[in-house]
């Protein structure tokens, strides 16, 4: 009998050192494991935070280039926590970032 591929789901999140997105990651983790899927967290942080005032993050900005592996060949579907990653952008910017996901569930 031939065995099923598991589903790959990818999970979008801004960071996983807060509060709210442990949250997330942990629920996401208890329904993967109930379901027999795959979880990819992608920790992207903010999308167009502005860090230039404060040298502590000045390369929080690298955490985006995760997203890039975020990709149909990789992820069968992708639940993005999008107010959370672009709450310092604009809801264009982040219709254009969340575009590059079309056609995945």
């Amino acid at each position: 009998m031939k065995k099923q591929k598991k589903i790959t789901v990818g999970v979008l999140v801004s960071g996983i050192m807060d509060d709210f997105t442990r949250i997330i990651c942990k629920g996401v983790m208890k329904a993967a494991r109930r379901r027999g899927v795959n979880l990819v967290i992608f920790p992207a942080k903010y999308v167009d935070r502005d860090v230039s005032d404060n040298l502590d993050l000045r390369y929080e900005y690298q955490y985006g280039t995760i997203l890039s592996y975020a990709r149909a060949q990789n992820l069968d579907a992708i639940v993005a926590a999008a107010g959370c990653i672009g709450c310092f952008s604009t809801a264009e910017r982040m219709l254009e970032l969340m575009g590059q996901y079309e056609g995945i569930p």
